[in-house]
């Protein structure tokens, strides 16, 4: 049956990633289904700046008005610094992924 195959043996999943999931207790696809997140962000609502929960992570809209530049802070790890336009106000933003 599919749902106990070998998730080793599914395309994009190697021995490596194979070992990487079975740490988490993923082994089959079975495993790989019923694996849900602990925890889930919504990001379908924007807010505006000013209508924005104090304290919590949310989506606000914006419009990013200058270049962005990036600084690699280290492998894997990407600074990006823009100023955005809110509202007609300008506000400098640094986020790293």
């Amino acid at each position: 049956m599919i749902k106990d195959f070998n998730i080793q043996y599914l395309k994009g999943v190697g021995e490596k990633r194979a070992k990487q999931l079975g740490k988490l207790g993923i082994k089959t696809v079975k495993d790989l289904l019923e694996f849900y997140p602990r925890h889930y962000e919504d990001w379908s609502k924007c807010y505006s700046v000013s209508d924005a929960p104090i304290g919590e992570n949310c989506c606000v809209k914006g419009y990013v008005s200058t270049k962005v530049s990036s600084v690699l802070i280290r492998k894997g790890l990407t600074l990006y610094k823009f100023t955005c336009l809110f509202n007609r106000k300008r506000a400098k933003y640094h986020s790293a992924l």
